[in-house]
């Protein structure tokens, strides 16, 4: 069992900031287009989408790389409660 607080621990980085912004562009038939801001000052990896049916639902997630500020994903009918956050 490993455990590590603060500041000793030699191999931790500190979580990227938050992209910002993140908005439907379009929605045509079952084709949603997303983007977002990437965080202020850094750019990370990549970053992950994830979506469910409630606030803290995750009924999917979509990983992508490159900085891509974009998403085209496809969703059947319905609500759906979409979040992103910044990997690195």
């Amino acid at each position: 069992c490993l455990l590590a607080f603060g500041p000793a621990w030699a191999g931790a980085q500190p979580a990227p900031e938050a992209p910002a912004q993140l908005s439907v562009d379009a929605v045509q038939g079952h084709v949603v287009t997303l983007s977002w801001d990437a965080p202020e000052g850094s750019t990370p990896d990549g970053y992950v989408l994830e979506g469910g049916f409630a606030p803290d639902d995750v009924a999917g997630s979509l990983a992508l790389g490159n900085g891509a500020t974009v998403a085209q994903i496809t969703l059947p009918s319905g609500v759906y409660f979409i979040r992103t956050y910044a990997v690195e």
